[in-house]
């Protein structure tokens, strides 16, 4: 019994381990035989990717130069106009719903490296569309670790970190083998492509991509064909759809382009200056009027042509040229309809039913009465290139009509005559009265200015209100209506007599200067009316003598004060491209350095004021990555020889203190000197004292403000899909009078109903919490100092 026991659970184990031994033999071999019957590609997807990716800096440099043939066309159209405004537009500048407008171009394009392009164009026509701009050559370069808006290439060093790659299929091009494979990305987010992309397998090129993305919801199409030539693959079509929404208007560009007679680089092109060009510094509107629509065409073309053109600013300096044949713009219609053949049956030629998009701000119309209503220019003389000799500029009291404590309702009206002697260089005089309703008071003052693209001197005298903070923090409008409706007056003013100097130099895009001077008689000014709309929570008004914690009685007699200022700019790293060797300055690219000095001088016509303020600010915006976007703004200063500085010359801190905030935030405390009022109970809580604060001592200010894709609430769906971002706010003050630090921490979503910023922030003093509130911005941009001056 017991020998038959053991030889029982003998054949047991051999049997088990026969059975596992068959099953594990049967899965080595099934291993072994699926990929050679189902296509060893499915194996060896990711190995294939990387090595595509480890080649994609040598495809991206691999030919030195070529010349090609392209014939593109950029159309624009608008799939939803808001009914109010469709009749002005049509008939000032010719925008219909669904009506396609743009420009066809056949050009010659030379490349060469590291970054020249030159485009002769042979032939270019207008489609609905007067004056339109060249159709040039764009080619996204998915070799390059970001493309376009900062999106992620699926090609990026680092793509294996954002993208599932799944192989597809096999096909056969120009006798290779491609591999098609699908691009999904592991998390939902922007700035991240889906579709397909083909790969060839002899060298790991780009084949073709069909792919989308959405970035600021903005969404984007892009498909890609190459061809090969000289080893390598090149465009051979290329089409991209832009499309979005924005304050009820909907639309979509798209740029189609045909590449051919690729011939290769025998002899280097005629170059440009390799350290010089021409800087247009005055960038500014050059004309006070401006059609909205088109100026979107024009903003939708730049930015496409400008962020998803091959090799950007990132990459280093960039060297164009656009030269025109004599009858560029002479081709006939037999010519054109020839060469429609080439592209998509979107448009083949001009619309009969839509009107002329006019690309021009400078229009001439009849006079009529109504046109006093609003503030608008009027031309005159016989029109030169892009501008008219002389314009008349007339400032609507109705669209700068606003209401304070000490004036009650008061409203400004305006008139600016200007002579143009070029397109960056005139000459100006302006006229601008105020009237006070309650007082029933006038003021006003008088400039004239002289304007180049290098220089900007105003002398400007007259009697006007003034805030205490130079700065002017504080919205005329938005104080209008938290003074009505919340019983809460925000804005602090004094009169003065005044006559000033002022000149701005621009050396270059990288160094500026600023100066002024000033002669002023002084004159504090008191409430004068208890006027409100709503009598919220049974308010009192504050009176109109800021209260400050270093200078206890800021009550002053009239007084004389001359003061002057002097401003350093520099942007040591900005980079730049060329056009035609006119320099195009990509603003974000440095940090901006400051050097501020003011101060006052005595014994002039009695001058009381004698300090000198000395102040360093440096300014910069940071990408981290394609979902992270952050600025700062750090300042330190102190005050020399402060014999006598009025309050009005105080170093005052800049802040929106409104509930609903206008303009840019990040140069800005949301609730400093916000504790100060929570003794006068909750009715007072959004009462804030903007000049608590201020101090004619040493005082340091870091502002930082940052941007989010995915922080917090940005990973709910519906918030991540309605392209809604996540801010962060950090600021920090120390004032070494008052021995005080002040620090603000805040959380806000950014980009409700894509023009809100709503926030929450805390303060506090020294450390210790002080209380929370509500901001609303109206005007929700990242960008803060890199502009120009």
């Amino acid at each position: 019994m017991i020998f038959k026991h053991i030889i029982k659970n003998l054949n047991s184990h051999i049997i088990n381990s026969i059975f596992y031994k068959s099953c594990f033999l049967f899965t080595f071999l099934f291993l072994q035989i699926v990929p050679v019957v189902f296509g060893q590609e499915s194996f060896e997807t990711e190995s294939f990717i990387r090595e595509a990716i480890q080649k994609a800096p040598f495809h991206n440099n691999q030919l030195q130069g070529y010349k090609t043939v392209v014939h593109a066309r950029e159309l624009a159209k608008f799939s939803n106009i808001l009914n109010f405004v469709k009749g002005r537009l049509y008939t000032k500048e010719g925008i219909q719903n669904d009506i396609h407008y743009g420009v066809e171009t056949i050009a010659e394009v030379t490349f060469e490296q590291p970054n020249q392009f030159i485009h002769r164009i042979i032939a270019s026509r207008e489609i609905n569309r007067s004056n339109p701009a060249p159709a040039l050559f764009l080619n996204p370069n998915f070799y390059q670790p970001v493309v376009g808006e900062n999106c992620v290439s699926p090609l990026a060093g680092n793509a294996l970190k954002y993208y599932y790659f799944e192989f597809l299929r096999k096909s056969e091009a120009f006798g290779e083998e491609i591999y098609h494979f699908k691009v999904t990305p592991k998390t939902i987010t922007e700035r991240l492509f889906s579709g397909e992309i083909a790969l060839s397998k002899k060298d790991y090129s780009i084949k073709g991509l069909k792919l989308t993305c959405v970035a600021d919801e903005i969404h984007y199409k892009i498909e890609l064909e190459n061809r090969p030539f000289n080893a390598s693959w090149l465009p051979a079509a290329f089409h991209v759809t832009v499309s979005g929404r924005v304050l009820g208007f909907a639309g979509e560009f798209r740029h189609d382009a045909i590449m051919s007679d690729y011939q290769p680089l025998t002899s280097k092109t005629p170059g440009f200056p390799e350290k010089s060009g021409t800087e247009i510094l005055n960038i500014q509107d050059i004309n006070f009027d401006a059609t909205y629509l088109t100026q979107v065409l024009k903003t939708m073309e730049s930015s496409l042509k400008r962020k998803w053109t091959s090799d950007s600013f990132a990459k280093g300096i960039r060297r164009d040229s656009v030269s025109f044949l004599s009858d560029a713009y002479e081709k006939t219609d037999e010519f054109w309809l020839e060469k429609q053949k080439d592209l998509p049956a979107i448009l083949t030629g001009r619309d009969s039913t839509a009107a002329m998009a006019k690309i021009d701000t400078f229009q001439i119309q009849n006079f009529r009465i109504n046109q006093l209503l609003f503030s608008r220019s009027f031309y005159f003389g016989k029109r030169t290139r892009n501008f008219y000799p002389y314009e008349l500029y007339y400032k609507s009291p109705l669209l700068d009509f606003n209401f304070n404590t000490v004036e009650g309702f008061v409203a400004n009206i305006g008139l600016v005559f200007r002579k143009r002697f070029d397109l960056y260089r005139w000459l100006e005089f302006e006229a601008t009265g105020r009237h006070s309703f309650n007082l029933d008071k006038n003021s006003g003052y008088l400039k004239l200015r002289y304007k180049t693209e290098t220089a900007d001197i105003n002398l400007t005298g007259g009697t006007f209100i003034a805030q205490y903070n130079a700065d002017l923090p504080i919205s005329y409008e938005m104080n209008s209506l938290s003074t009505l409706l919340l019983k809460n007056n925000q804005l602090k003013i004094y009169e003065k007599d005044f006559i000033s100097l002022t000149l701005q130099k621009k050396f270059s895009s990288r160094l500026f200067i600023r100066s002024g001077i000033e002669f002023a008689r002084r004159y504090q000014l008191e409430n004068s009316t208890d006027y409100y709309w709503v009598n919220y929570l049974n308010r009192t008004f504050t009176p109109n003598e800021p209260t400050n914690l270093e200078l206890k009685n800021n009550d002053f007699d009239p007084h004389n004060a001359l003061s002057y200022n002097f401003q350093l700019g520099l942007r040591p790293f900005l980079k730049y491209q060329f056009v035609n060797s006119e320099k195009k300055i990509d603003w974000g690219s440095s940090p901006l350095l400051m050097f501020k000095l003011r101060g006052g001088i005595p014994n002039f016509k009695e001058s009381i004021s004698n300090f000198q303020n000395i102040e360093i600010s440096v300014t910069q915006n940071l990408n981290p990555n394609p979902w992270v976007k952050f600025g700062y703004i750090f300042t330190t200063g102190t005050f020399l020889g402060k014999e006598n500085v009025p309050f009005i010359d105080f170093k005052h801190f800049n802040g929106n203190f409104t509930l609903v905030q206008t303009g840019e935030t990040m140069g800005s405390h949301r609730l400093l000197g916000y504790y100060q009022n929570l003794a006068n109970g909750a009715n007072q809580r959004l009462q804030v004292n903007h000049y608590l604060y201020s101090t004619s001592g040493s005082y340091a200010e870091l502002l930082t403000l940052a941007q989010f894709k995915k922080l917090l609430l940005g990973r709910i769906p519906y918030i991540n899909r309605a392209g809604i971002k996540e801010v962060m706010i950090l600021n920090n003050t120390f004032i070494n009078n008052l021995n005080l630090h002040y620090s603000e921490l805040g959380y806000g979503l950014d980009g409700i109903f894509r023009v809100l910023r709503c926030e929450v922030i805390a303060n506090f003093v020294n450390g210790q919490y002080q209380g929370i509130g509500a901001r609303i911005n109206i005007n929700t941009r990242l960008r803060i100092g890199n502009i120009p001056e």
